[in-house]
């Protein structure tokens, strides 16, 4: 996530991921600066399982959704992954 341009206080944002029954199942908070960024890697707060994110934010943001996962054996921390990235909408959305 990043804010946008033309805001000079941070945005605070809060990921809420559901299951596709509409449970909750966790939550994110996060603050992010001015002109700055932020990462969260929902599996640590999911556990792994599928999910839709809300996004509700103090101040308008851009928001990805980036996922990566290994290719063969190796690890995503060995370097060796495929990726695919959405960016956001300006309402909700179904990815």
């Amino acid at each position: 996530m990043r804010s946008l341009e033309g805001y000079i206080v941070p945005a605070t944002v809060t990921l809420t991921y559901r299951t596709s029954a509409g449970v909750v199942i966790g939550a994110d908070p996060l603050v992010i600066p001015a002109y700055g960024r932020g990462t969260v890697w929902a599996n640590g707060t999911t556990g792994g399982q599928d999910f839709t994110t809300e996004v509700t934010s103090t101040q308008e943001i851009l928001a990805e959704r980036a996922m990566y996962w290994p290719t063969g054996s190796s690890s995503l921390l060995a370097g060796d992954q495929q990726l695919t990235d959405n960016t956001g909408t300006d309402g909700a959305a179904l990815t």
